[in-house]
């Protein structure tokens, strides 16, 4: 029984040794160098891995090293961060996945001509791996096979492989050439995404599409030779590869996607076959050496103009502008109905652009860092303006909402430090998030009577904006909507408004609160309180602000060109006098507007702004941008592209013009014109006289100086 029961206990130990691998002492020196330890394969009695004195690992045999099984790969890892040279001899056919994964003192690998494929992550994170000799027979470089192996200085890929797998040497920070094989008809993505010092790369003939990311972030890299038959750049391919200088596209390409050569900022001229269909978002943002871009006359899809700026085949859609230029003004075209996104980013000579009125929207970043821009004119005809479109354009110095703008984003006009005065049309509801962000400058600000909220950082860092009057209409003011606007002494908030959240005023030192006694005021009281803002409390007059002045309606109290007593002693509350300026024509304050024949200028109650046009002298009558006459009378502007014909309304008053008509019709009479309104330069111009003289004003003219000035 006993004699049974060892024999038993015998056979299982013995079968359980052909199926687990241990490790023993050996005395298979090699080169002279003494063996530390051995792992044996008991099923597979030729297989061993070896681990030698001096760093060196012996791997022999024929079989895959996935049937080793655990305890083996135990034994590997209790080395693997000694192993300093792999040896794998004749025999061995692959690498397992991860096999020699970040094994960090490994120097140098040998591979046999046995061997026919490398796993994935094979050898990632081999920190120190700086040579590797691939055998003729290895057909694929499998997923992240040498990622991570910053070592690395060549590799000479063998004709035979045809794949290249995704990450196969991404972050290989010292590759600095590869040979890629004509059998090679695959590169995955990221397949040499972050190798920092590869200079320059051919593809072959054989890979149609090159995958997203490939060559990301490969700083160095100078030159690409695109293979005759590739047809897909995928997203990011070669973003932020900033010595890229030019690259060839062969007339087999189709499709350029989003991203594809972003931050490519050595790129000067760009030529686009007949074949190209698509070009993605931001393909070529930030790329501030473009010079000019030209397009084959015979692409269906894309076209140029003279100045070398790119537009869709019908220039319905301007798609970008060049960045290296003597340009300092230009006209849109006005077939254009979109400004693309980022189309005029970095254009840094530009001082002015003149958008016409065809143009429906302007895309995010469209003058992103146009940092000579001085003014731009928004024509009526935009409804729609995206995601930092003017952000840090820092010579611009007014800009004017027209109500025909309805979709505004965040951050439109943020870090344009030079901006003083904004107007907001009548079609925006809110001011978006971020809208001035740190416009350092901004002094004035006149809202709409429809604004319900002031988005979050809207006039962030406004540290130039020393008071501001809430429209009626608004009912929420967001978080950190005046962080920072450290000269903000006085702010009127209405009583509608319900909700003032945290650090809406946070480091406005100087503020004084304003609020109403009445309707929601304890939601104002509330946060003054909270945050130890002083306030005061005013009667419920309804109030609008331009420039310095706070203009009152409706006072139940009124002296022109006198101070009005505004606030009333409340819980020991001081009484406060605001100045007052009358509009009406018997007041003892007029205001005036003032042009010169020549200057791109307009003086409206002592504050100068910009024109598109100058004021000029057409058959002996001066003509001036409608727009500005308009807004300076404070009258509304609405145009209709379909009749070319402008309406304005102040008061009672209705006046309406229409393109090459000699007459102007005022409240339903027509009037004979000298000149008709008409367009110069994409401006609509109009007789300045007709047009002041229908709202009641004086206009006076200076000879000498060739003056206009309007009373009202």
């Amino acid at each position: 029984m006993n004699k049974k029961i060892l024999l038993i206990t015998t056979t299982i130990i013995l079968l359980c040794t052909a199926f687990f691998c241990f490790s023993a002492s050996a005395s298979d020196d090699l080169d002279g160098v003494k063996v530390v330890d051995v792992m044996y394969m008991g099923r597979y009695p030729n297989n061993k891995w070896t681990f030698y004195e001096d760093g060196t690992l012996l791997v022999t045999g024929t079989t895959d090293p996935s049937n080793f099984g655990a305890p083996c790969l135990d034994w590997y890892k209790s080395y693997k961060r000694k192993i300093k040279r792999i040896v794998v001899e004749e025999g061995v056919t692959s690498i397992y996945d991860a096999f020699f994964a970040d094994a960090d003192n490994l120097i140098s690998v040998e591979l046999p001509d046995s061997l026919v494929s490398i796993g994935a992550r094979a050898f990632h994170g081999c920190a120190s791996l700086k040579n590797i000799n691939i055998p003729e027979g290895v057909t694929s470089i499998s997923e992240s096979a040498f990622s991570m192996c910053p070592s690395i200085e060549s590799i000479v890929l063998p004709y035979g492989v045809t794949e290249i797998g995704k990450y196969a040497f991404s972050c290989c920070d010292s590759l600095a050439s590869i040979n890629i094989p004509d059998s090679v008809i695959s590169i995955g993505e990221d397949a040499f995404a972050s190798c920092y010092s590869l200079t320059s790369v051919e593809i072959p003939n054989g890979v149609t599409a090159i995958a997203p990311r490939t060559f990301s972030n490969c700083t160095a890299l100078a030159y690409v030779k695109l293979g005759d038959f590739v047809t897909t750049i995928g997203e990011s391919a070669f973003i932020g590869c900033t010595s890229l200088e030019d690259i060839e596209f062969p007339n087999s390409i189709t499709s350029i996607g989003n991203f594809a050569f972003y931050e490519c900022s050595s790129f000067e001229n760009i030529k686009f076959p007949a074949t190209l269909t698509s070009i993605g978002e931001d393909a070529f943002y930030q790329n501030l050496s473009i010079k000019s871009i030209t397009v084959d006359i015979n692409n269906q899809y894309f076209s140029n103009d003279e100045y070398g700026a790119l537009y869709d085949k019908n220039k319905t859609t301007l798609i970008c502008f060049p960045k290296i230029t003597d340009i300092t003004s230009f006209t849109i075209p006005y077939s254009v109905t979109k400004i693309g996104h980022a189309a005029f980013a970095n254009c840094t000579s530009l001082k002015k652009v003149i958008i016409p009125e065809s143009v429906t929207s302007i895309d995010g970043a469209a003058f992103l860092c146009c940092t000579s821009l001085e003014g731009i004119e928004i024509p009526d005809s935009v409804t729609a303006i995206g995601t930092s479109a003017f952000t840090g354009c820092t010579s611009l110095k007014k800009i004017d909402i027209p109500d025909s703008v309805t979709d505004m984003e965040s951050g439109v006009f943020s870090g344009c430090t030079s901006l003083k005065m904004a107007i907001i049309g009548n079609g925006m509801l809110t001011i978006p998030s971020s809208m001035f962000f740190n416009c350092s400058s901004l002094e004035y600000v006149v809202f709409n009577d429809k604004i319900r909220g002031i988005g979050s950082q809207a006039f962030h860092g406004c540290t130039a904006l020393k008071s501001v009057v809430i429209p009626d209409s608004v009912i929420t003011i967001s978080n950190d909507a005046f962080h920072g606007c450290s000269s903000l002494e006085k702010i009127i908030i209405p009583a509608n408004v319900e909700r003032v959240q945290t650090s809406a005023f946070y480091g406005c030192d100087k503020l004084v609160i304003y609020g109403y006694k009445d309707g929601a005021y304890r939601t104002v009281e509330f946060y003054a309180i909270d945050n130890n803002i002083p306030m005061k409390f005013i009667t419920n007059h309804r109030i609008h602000s331009y420039g310095d002045w706070l203009v009152i309606r409706e006072a139940t109290e009124k002296k022109n060109g006198q101070k009005i007593k505004m606030c009333e002693y409340c819980e020991h509350r001081e009484m406060e006098e605001i100045p007052f300026i009358s509009y009406d024509n018997n007041g003892a304050d007029h205001p005036e507007i003032s042009l010169t024949i020549g200057n791109a200028s307009i003086t409206a109650n002592g504050m100068s702004s910009g024109l598109d046009v100058p004021a000029q002298i057409i058959n002996s009558r001066t003509m001036v941008p409608l727009r500005a006459i308009f807004e300076a009378l404070g009258a509304s502007v609405e145009w209709d592209d379909a009749t070319k014909t402008v309406t304005s309304v102040k008061g009672d008053t209705k006046v309406m013009l229409t393109i090459g008509n000699p007459s102007i019709n005022v409240n339903g009479v027509d009037k004979a014109l000298d000149v008709p309104a008409q367009i110069v330069d994409s401006r609509t111009l109009v007789p300045v006289r007709a047009v002041a003289e229908s709202f009641g004003c004086e206009v006076l003219w200076d000879d000498a100086t060739k003056t206009v000035t309007i009373k009202y």
